[in-house]
């Protein structure tokens, strides 16, 4: 979901006001970890059964990251999506 909104937002700043959405370290931290998360399971098939307390704190490690990462990209750009929705703009007018 997240990569999802990232892919539109991102599109859409570029066509609409030619911004390009840069990466930062919390979208290279939750890539980091989710692939992790991933190989652990696939090499350790032991982690991934029924009711593993491993397993779940993996997975919330990983979607944690996701949600924080998340957040952190919609801090930043908030301003330039406001734009995109007809907001204000830096000299506080409507355009």
């Amino acid at each position: 979901v997240k990569e999802a909104a990232m892919v539109i937002c991102g599109y859409s700043l570029l066509k609409r006001k030619n911004i390009v959405v840069s990466s930062n370290y919390f979208g290279k931290t939750t890539t980091a970890i989710f692939y992790v998360v991933v190989l652990l399971v696939l090499f350790f098939p032991s982690l991934a059964q029924r009711g593993s307390l491993v397993r779940f704190s993996l997975c919330l490690a990983a979607t944690l990251s996701c949600i924080v990462s998340a957040l952190a990209y919609l801090v930043r750009y908030k301003p330039e999506l406001m734009l995109l929705r007809g907001g204000r703009n830096n000299s506080g007018t409507h355009k």
